[in-house]
C-alpha cells in the first residue's frame, strides 16, 4: 500500500470517529497553528483559496477579521502556503494526495493530539 492511501485510509478512520482527523481549511488552519499537525493532506489541482495570517503573532485561519488570540487585524495569505508552512514550522509533514478530498476543499490532516 501507498503512503498515500495509507494516510488517507488513517484520515478516514480518524474521521468516522470524530477523534484526531481536520476537514477543511477552518479546522486545519486552526491545527496547523496550534501545533496539532502530524500530516497536512493536501489534494493536488485543489482550487486556490485565501487564508488570513496575523502580522503580530502569526496564527493562520480561514476568515477574515481579527486574531483570536492578540485582536491583531489578520492580513490576506494563500491559505495553501499558510497551510504548509505552520505545519513543517511545527514538525509535522506535507502529503499530497489525489481525487477529491474533502468534497472540494482540498486539505485536511491527520493529527497529533
Amino acid at each position: 500500500m501507498s503512503r498515500e492511501q495509507e494516510a488517507l485510509d488513517r484520515w478516514r478512520e480518524e474521521m468516522g470517529k470524530a477523534a484526531r482527523g481536520t476537514a477543511g481549511w477552518s479546522d486545519t488552519l486552526a491545527a496547523a497553528s496550534d501545533a496539532r499537525v502530524e500530516t497536512l493532506l493536501l489534494t493536488s489541482g485543489a482550487p486556490a483559496r485565501t487564508g488570513r495570517r496575523c502580522r503580530q503573532c502569526g496564527r493562520a485561519a480561514a476568515d477574515d477579521g481579527t486574531c483570536p488570540l492578540d485582536g491583531t487585524p489578520m492580513e490576506e495569505h494563500d491559505a495553501a502556503d499558510l497551510a504548509i508552512h505552520q505545519t513543517l514550522a511545527h514538525g509535522g509533514t506535507v502529503l499530497s494526495v489525489n481525487g477529491d478530498l474533502l468534497g472540494g476543499e482540498g486539505v485536511g490532516a491527520l493529527l497529533r493530539f
